[in-house]
């Protein structure tokens, strides 16, 4: 069976064998399932034996408070400890593989892109789904929110649509920073301020609108085209007229409020 390392403690796999069950629970202290009862190729271990199960549906993005509660709760203390966690899904691609790289984040402070290079080393397919990427780049920019904030989206005290929102805003934080079209302070504010409701420009405003249609909002993210042209990219599970109109807006926005003299288009993709 493949079992891939991320560090010393901590690894992700594919769905083991009954076969393999034994010599894993030697090995691991912690085994989590990210995988739902139709998917369990085998019989559980008792928890007694450190096995855990959180389902996380297939090709679903996950709010980023369960992404943190894995990674904070039994990643971190593990490691720390020096015991050793095992995270599978069922292919060990999207769902294992993006847990592995947001411990990578969170306990190592590796960013997003650092700890997404990291896995698709060990596993080349790794992450595929463009909703982990951009699930992993919110996660970046929520750990280096002000307290309160951070804890409204990684301590569960936010509402779905509110996570949803935080996910989204944040991915385009991201890029702001990451393309140098806006600094960590704006960015992180524009964040702060969308997630709390008291929008500080048009472009939170559009984005808390986007919010609302957050569970068709796999990937959001401005990429330069050169030093004076973005492409707003905006990857959708499904058909949205709402989702689409506001990120046109948003696009139009972008240009009038983060440079003199800056084109934003706009790419659509449905994945």
């Amino acid at each position: 069976m493949r079992v891939s390392y991320v560090d010393g403690y901590v690894a992700f796999s594919p769905m083991p064998s009954q076969d393999e069950i034994p010599e894993l629970t030697r090995i691991f202290d912690t085994i989590i399932a990210l995988v739902e009862d139709w998917e369990l190729q085998y019989k559980p271990p008792p928890a007694q034996a450190g096995f855990m199960r959180i389902p996380i549906p297939e090709s679903t993005i996950p709010p980023l408070h369960v992404v943190h509660g894995i990674t904070s709760h039994i990643l971190a203390p593990n490691t720390r400890r020096k015991k050793r966690s095992l995270i599978h899904c069922r292919q060990g691609l999207d769902r294992s593989a993006a847990i592995a790289a947001a411990h990578l984040i969170h306990y190592h402070g590796l960013p997003a892109q650092k700890a997404i290079e990291k896995t698709r080393s060990l596993r080349p397919r790794a992450i595929g789904n463009p909703g982990y990427i951009g699930l992993l780049r919110a996660y970046e920019l929520a750990l280096a929110l002000p307290e309160r904030e951070k804890r409204l989206i990684l301590e569960g005290e936010c509402s779905k649509q509110c996570s949803e929102k935080a996910r989204i805003t944040a991915m385009l934080a991201w890029s702001l920073i990451n393309t140098g079209l806006a600094g960590i302070h704006y960015s992180l504010n524009l964040l702060a301020r969308t997630l709390t409701g008291k929008p500080i420009d048009e472009a939170a405003r559009l984005l808390e609108e986007l919010g609302r249609e957050g569970d068709k909002i796999a990937l959001i993210e401005l990429n330069p085209q050169n030093s004076h042209n973005y492409t707003l990219k905006a990857v959708l599970t499904s058909y949205s007229e709402t989702a689409e109109a506001n990120i046109y807006e948003l696009a139009a926005s972008l240009a009038r409020k983060l440079a003199a003299t800056p084109t934003v288009d706009v790419e659509i993709e449905y994945w």
